[in-house]
């Protein structure tokens, strides 16, 4: 049996294969090229603050739910970590003259639904019905050792909206149902429903924030593998490889060190690990396959502080379509979306009192920053920096109007490009959802773990799907491709 692996990046799917290697007895070393482990669970401090890079906020972290389960069996899950995000207000949609509120569980968000769309109490009971049923048929996600394989095919192989169409549900109830797509970056006809469920379905049962920020939850994974005598190399950028036919015989670093192992895991994006092994050397098609892959829509951060609160509550998040959701969904990817904007606080224990920090996030083009990718001092282009503030005037105005005197209250302000995301957690447009996860890559047709190198294979959310969850359960995915998924399923379960 082989033993050693060299995982290459450290985001949470490659942190959470580490530790199911390690407790099957494989010998583990991860490579990361920055100074500091877990990708998008990295913080970055601004105006004394710490602010989340991508982990603001996850899903099924109740008790005995799915996220919390892979945490505890990773030995990594301490509930001081996280705080309950507002239980009547997780997710706050605003759309044009209307809005909705998206709670804790299943019954609370139907009889809201009810209570604005009365005349359709059956459509939205057959929906979410729909989403649970869904959700609970996929095994690694609600842990099952047998699986029924003609249900989990039949709700990946159909889209949210052909689902919509199923139920002929229209108008404003469709609006709502379909503006948490914001949450992966792909369209109602795109999105396979099966995969949209479980983010749905994540995010109905229970939603907890970071109490101390992602780097916490980094600390415990990276903690757990060093005691369990894994090693964890920081400042190691893999920037070639080598390989024996099929197989992949070592990776070198930038610093020029060469690292052999029987096993290689890239955490990675796809087209960079395959990139470094060069195209000649790949199969035809997929190679073909790969360039085609489209990425999703790269994104625009602003980082603010605020001097007050103006009403906005740190334990929920807030979502604006001031053109409604056709504008961002009805379009084709890369073409100019309608504005809408995403923003929550890093600080969950904010308690009304003092300075309140926010993170706002939008979409922009993906070359809209082309032109600035060379620039050595970035930082201090008056060019660059104007243009990252000027696409942010009309989602501040937006806010504005659902929360009078924001503009005034604004201390301290900040702002990210795609560039960033590239720099720090490397996808070829910046995007922080990487490719975008329709039809051609979701279920069978993913890129899944396994590749045409019999020695090396995939793992984060490229192969699964995005966020927290979608990709440590791709971490869960990749291992038990490795050492045999049933017995981690069985030891989950139980």
């Amino acid at each position: 049996m082989s033993k050693k692996v060299t995982i290459i990046g450290s985001g949470i799917s490659s942190l959470t294969t580490a530790i199911i290697l390690l407790q099957k007895g494989y010998e583990v070393r991860i490579l990361e090229q920055h100074y500091v482990a877990g990708g998008y669970l990295h913080t970055f401090k601004r105006f004394g603050v710490e602010y989340e890079t991508g982990g603001h906020y996850q899903g099924a972290l109740g008790d005995g739910l799915p996220f919390q389960r892979l945490l505890s069996y990773l030995g990594v899950f301490h509930e001081d970590d996280y705080i309950e995000l507002d239980r009547d207000h997780v997710d706050v949609y605003r759309f044009e003259g209307w809005g909705f509120s998206y709670g804790t569980g299943y019954e609370k968000n139907i009889l809201n639904l009810i209570k604005i769309f009365p005349d359709l109490e059956e459509k939205i009971k057959k929906f979410f019905d729909r989403v649970s049923e869904s959700a609970h048929c996929f095994p690694t996600y609600y842990f099952k050792t047998e699986i029924d394989q003609k249900l989990v095919m039949k709700h990946l192989n159909i889209s949210l909206s052909e689902v919509f169409d199923e139920l002929e549900i229209e108008g404003r109830l469709r609006e709502v149902l379909e503006a948490p797509c914001l949450l992966h970056g792909v369209s109602p006809k795109d999105v396979s429903f099966g995969v949209h469920s479980i983010m749905t379905d994540s995010l109905i049962v229970s939603a907890h924030g970071f109490k101390n920020g992602g780097k916490q939850l980094v600390k415990r994974f990276t903690d757990k593998i060093v005691e369990l005598g894994g090693e964890i190399l920081l400042r190691k950028k893999v920037t070639s490889i080598e390989r024996d036919g099929k197989r992949i015989k070592a990776v070198t670093c930038e610093s020029g060190e060469s690292f052999e192992s029987d096993l290689f895991i890239s955490g990675i994006h796809p087209k960079l690990i395959f990139e470094m092994i060069g195209h000649e050397n790949l199969r035809k098609s997929f190679s073909s396959r790969l360039t085609k892959i489209r990425e999703s829509d790269p994104f625009v951060g602003a980082y603010l502080l605020l001097k007050d609160s103006v009403g906005i509550n740190a334990k929920s998040n807030y979502y604006f379509y001031p053109k409604g959701t056709q504008s961002v969904f009805g379009v084709e990817l890369g073409q100019k979306r309608g504005p809408f904007v995403f923003m929550s606080s890093p600080l969950r224990t904010y308690n009304g009192e003092g300075e309140l920090p926010l993170s706002l996030h939008a979409p922009c083009q993906s070359d809209e920053f082309k032109r600035f990718e060379k620039l050595e001092k970035r930082s201090k282009d008056e060019e660059y920096l104007k243009l990252k503030e000027e696409l942010f005037k009309p989602l501040i105005e937006t806010i504005e109007e659902e929360f009078p005197g924001f503009k005034k209250s604004i201390v301290s302000i900040c702002y990210s490009s795609p560039l960033t995301n590239q720099f720090y957690n490397p996808s070829p447009n910046g995007s922080a959802y990487g490719i975008y996860h329709d039809s051609t890559c979701t279920g069978v047709k993913s890129l899944g773990p396994r590749t045409h190198f019999e020695n090396l294979y995939l793992t984060g959310q490229n192969t699964l799907f995005p966020g927290l969850l979608g990709a440590s359960v791709s971490g869960l995915r990749t291992s038990g491709h490795i050492v045999g998924i049933k017995s981690i399923l069985n030891q989950l379960k139980n």
